[in-house]
């Protein structure tokens, strides 16, 4: 299987290309792009890697019909494999683990969806089933309260990177480790404090930040305005502490 490390060394060989000294060299793009088509690439890190913009913005400024049409062909295979694993994995969150009236073939690409889902998770964990969990747990609080969005890999990408931090914040997977996952599903999914998931999901707040975010910080706008309002008043601020989900 294709390595992160490798798609990148891949994009910055075929961004050299073009770039040097302004000449196009068709021929050894064809060839990166030929060696990126009978690659077995996870559609989760082309999703998710610079490679697919590297492509595409060859296939609009390269001025060779080939290396244009080899391109598209190539966009439109990856865009392909991203939506039919992206499908299934939504599918399988959606209908839950056990829907009734399954098919046995609904039933093989559930376990398939399962199966795909808990390798994502496992990623850079050595399978450290601490972390799997957590990541799962961020990922049910992620896609809670509401519909799911087309990308799931979005939120797959999302729930891995704040454990991730978390992790590397703690080195270990004790009891800070476990209270600080804990208050971030609370707070996720905490339907009086829908502004924090938002915001996590549309990129105001990084993965980095929630992940090391306080109490306080992960406090609603509302709250935050009350205990501002309020500081001076002892007894305001035991009732208002005991809104906030943490530790």
């Amino acid at each position: 299987m294709t390595t992160p490390k490798d798609l990148i060394e891949m994009s910055r060989k075929l961004e050299a290309i073009v770039a040097d000294d302004g000449k196009q060299k068709s021929t050894q793009v064809l060839e990166i792009i030929n060696v990126l088509k009978v690659l077995n690439i996870d559609p989760f890190l082309i999703r998710n890697a610079t490679i697919i913009l590297t492509v595409n913005n060859l296939r609009k400024s390269m001025n060779n019909e080939e290396v244009v049409k080899v391109s598209k062909n190539l966009l439109r295979s990856w865009k392909k494999s991203v939506i039919v694993e992206n499908n299934a994995l939504k599918s399988y969150i959606t209908n839950g683990s056990h829907p009734k009236n399954e098919t046995q073939e609904e039933k093989e690409r559930r376990r398939r969806a399962k199966t795909r889902l808990e390798s994502l998770l496992k990623m850079g964990t050595n399978s450290h089933q601490i972390r799997i969990k957590s990541r799962e747990l961020l990922l049910k609080a992620l896609l809670s309260g509401g519909d799911i969005e087309e990308d799931i890999f979005k939120f797959v990408r999302l729930a891995i990177e704040i454990e991730k931090y978390i992790f590397q914040e703690f080195q270990n997977t004790g009891h800070k480790y476990k209270v600080r996952v804990r208050s971030r599903v609370a707070n996720l999914r905490d339907d009086q404090n829908t502004e924090l998931k938002a915001k996590v999901l549309d990129g105001t707040i990084k993965e980095e930040e929630i992940a090391r975010m306080s109490v306080e910080d992960m406090a609603s706008d509302s709250l935050k305005q009350l205990r501002q309002l309020w500081a001076t008043d002892p007894q305001t601020i035991a009732l208002l502490n005991a809104q906030l989900i943490g530790g």
